[in-house]
């Protein structure tokens, strides 16, 4: 492959993104003060029993190295997975999916008790919930979860010559507020809402500083512009900036996963080549983070919100957007996920006009939509009613988000037809022990895979008697001349 240069990304024919995501995942344990506080425990019982494990690792000081070039590790008590740098939207997608395998075959072969394995960004710090599902029998309770928000933060790679004006413009945050299709739906004090990240978020919608992010609530942003001495632990040249978006829902709908990620991918060339286009000024938040909370809560899609050139709903923002970034299409070459994306928004944006939320009447949209799809099996098929204070509406809403012992979601979305044209289970099971074939990931994994790697992370890989490489540039995927030989039996 040729190399991709800052500059690509404001031709005629721009390279696809990468694109990376990260997943934390909470291992409940079975006495209520321990809450998920077992990810450490976790990764070291694995790398004492992992030869169980169908695919290969390496065990580093503090990290998992996967073959398929991302990463495992305890994060502030959540284990979390990386993928690895993906080219595109769909690869993206595809890989972070796998890592609900990949966690999911770690939590198997570990032997110590727990309560199950969660893919869930937020939660009522209140909410004592019985475990349900395979164990409804036990009448213990354990809290949702250790802390008010677990991550899930997509990352995107963007010249850095546009950081600062990124910073500048009101478009990143009005689309993540107005992003609906990409929430998974939680159960709160008030009933149910839409987004599980949204009481997660403070008053800051763009931030280039992540000092104090975990400890101070109020200062977390929506989405942060990384780049320079930063960010040299994952990005190594100042070419290159990353956004990192923290308001976003870990879901499991494959439709919602690819849509979130390549309309991100989207609105950022927006950005890219405002200079070809520009966005009505009617369409852009005044204050995106203010109406994130409101759009969370807003069940019936009805409210109208102040922008800088007048006032808009969510649902036609969202929609203006998609209409923009096909107008974009026709002047550049987009990737063809991102015009897909676009599409498939102003089709879903349509479908919800149509729809009832308050009675968890959503029509086609639960076939695509998680928090649509959560919201209607609770109610129209359970028979719950989605309320903060019943024991029995927040157990549902758990067992929903639970990836091990399979819980409700994984079973609905396996039923649905259209999640396997989307992103094929093929794809995602190829995704666990194979990396991305064009960015350097690829080397990162195979060095895994081949056990050549004595060491490794985002930026370099170490094979050992002072041989190594540096990872400098995201999209070279070449292995160096002097790759150690593999011997195989």
């Amino acid at each position: 492959m040729s190399r991709v240069r800052p500059d690509d990304f404001f031709s005629a024919h721009p390279p696809s993104r990468i694109i990376g995501v990260e997943c934390e995942y909470n291992v409940q344990g079975t006495d209520v003060s321990m809450g998920d506080l077992l990810a450490e425990e976790t990764l070291n019982e694995f790398s004492t029993s992992g030869d169980e494990s169908e695919f290969a690792w390496l065990w580093t000081d503090d990290k998992l190295q996967l073959p398929n070039g991302g990463n495992l590790h305890a994060d502030v008590g959540h284990l979390e997975y990386n993928t690895p740098e993906s080219r595109g939207p769909r690869e993206a997608a595809t890989a972070d999916l796998a890592g609900t395998l990949i966690v999911a075959e770690l939590a198997e072969i570990c032997d110590h008790t727990h309560r199950g394995v969660y893919r869930r960004t937020g939660t009522d710090l209140n909410a004592r919930v019985s475990y349900g599902g395979d164990h409804e029998e036990e009448d213990e309770t354990v809290p949702a979860h250790g802390s008010a928000t677990s991550g899930y933060h997509e990352n995107y790679l963007i010249p850095a010559c546009i950081a600062e004006s990124l910073l500048d413009s009101p478009l990143l945050p009005s689309y993540l507020a107005t992003r609906w299709w990409s929430f998974a739906g939680i159960v709160g004090r008030g009933g149910y809402e839409l987004s599980q990240k949204a009481q997660g978020i403070g008053l800051s919608a763009l931030d280039s500083d992540r000092n104090g992010r975990r400890t101070d609530e109020s200062a977390k942003p929506m989405a942060l512009v990384m780049g320079g001495h930063e960010d040299l632990d994952v990005n190594a040249t100042r070419e290159w900036s990353r956004v990192e978006v923290r308001y976003a829902d870990a879901g499991q709908s494959r439709w919602s996963r690819l849509v979130s990620l390549a309309m991100t991918s989207a609105v950022l060339r927006l950005h890219e080549y405002r200079d070809i286009l520009s966005i009505d000024d009617k369409y852009l938040l005044e204050q995106p983070v203010q109406a994130a909370h409101q759009i969370s809560q807003d069940l019936p899609f009805k409210r109208v919100y102040e922008t800088i050139g007048g006032s808009a709903s969510a649902a036609n923002i969202a929609e203006e957007l998609a209409q923009n970034i096909l107008a974009l299409g026709k002047e550049i070459d987009l990737p063809k996920d991102e015009l897909w994306a676009a599409r498939e928004v102003i089709r879903a944006t349509e479908s919800l006009k149509r729809t009832h939320p308050q009675k968890a009447d959503y029509g086609d949209l639960i076939d695509r939509v998680d928090f649509a799809a959560k919201h209607h099996v609770m109610r129209n098929i359970k028979n719950i009613r989605p309320a903060g204070n019943s024991k029995q509406a927040l157990a549902f809403d758990l067992q929903w988000d639970r990836i091990y012992p399979k819980g409700v979601a994984q079973v609905w979305w396996q039923r649905q037809a259209y999640q396997q044209q989307v992103i094929s289970d093929e794809a995602i099971y190829r995704s666990v022990a194979k990396p991305p074939r064009y960015t350097r990931a690829a080397i990162r994994g195979r060095a895994v895979a081949d056990g050549v790697a004595q060491d490794a992370d985002w930026t370099y890989v170490h094979f050992g008697e002072g041989k190594g490489i540096l990872l400098n540039n995201p999209y070279d995927s070449r292995l160096p001349a002097d790759y150690p030989e593999v011997t195989r039996a």
